[in-house]
């Protein structure tokens, strides 16, 4: 699969959505496209990224605002317009606060 026919699988319809880069542990570069076609468009990162590329699964009201305390904030549950997509992470390293293995953290979710 292709990064077109996984956003299009993913994301929902709407804008500002956002695509980071994180490199050495620390965000390196942050776009912000304003249709999911512009988000694919931006896979430019995946053929001269050095890092990891991350695609927010949502797409947010605004590129960026002031919380309460007129700090910038960008990616929040705030502002997260529509979402497509339902995701749980269930982690199977055996801390704990992880299940045990993947066959408990199965079990628990049919529970659901």
């Amino acid at each position: 699969m292709n990064t077109a026919s996984f956003l299009s699988l993913v994301l929902p319809d709407g804008a500002n959505f956002f695509v980071v880069e994180y490199k050495d542990n620390r965000m390196y570069h942050h776009l912000v496209p304003n249709s999911v076609e512009a988000a694919n468009r931006s896979n430019w990162l995946d053929t001269r990224a050095e890092g990891n590329i991350y695609y927010a699964m949502a797409s947010y009201k605004k590129p960026e605002y002031l919380d309460s305390k007129n700090k910038r904030r960008r990616r929040t549950q705030e502002n997260v317009d529509q979402l497509k997509c339902f995701w749980i992470d269930m982690d199977c390293k055996g801390k704990a606060t992880d299940y045990a293995n993947q066959r408990d953290a199965i079990l628990d979710l049919k529970r659901l």
